[in-house]
């Protein structure tokens, strides 16, 4: 599998999202909002998903960014 290419944008929202992620878990939260990961550097759209959909995501190796369908990589 040719591994896909990840924005520096992304990169620094994916890091972005693993610390609410982090912050929500010690404050023993089910859901989240993350930001999208998307490479367009104005975009602020959010995410909803439970932090066991999240930690799902992080466990995958060579995960694409999180993102809203229609969204650019």
């Amino acid at each position: 599998m040719e591994r896909q290419r990840v924005s520096h944008h992304s990169m620094l929202i994916r890091a972005v999202n693993d610390q609410v992620f982090n912050v929500l878990s010690e404050l023993g939260s089910e859901d989240g909002e993350f930001l999208c990961e998307c490479s367009d550097e104005g975009c602020i759209e959010t995410i909803q998903l439970t932090l066991r959909e999240y930690a799902a995501l992080q466990a995958q190796p060579d995960r694409p960014p999180l993102k809203l369908s229609g969204h650019p990589d």
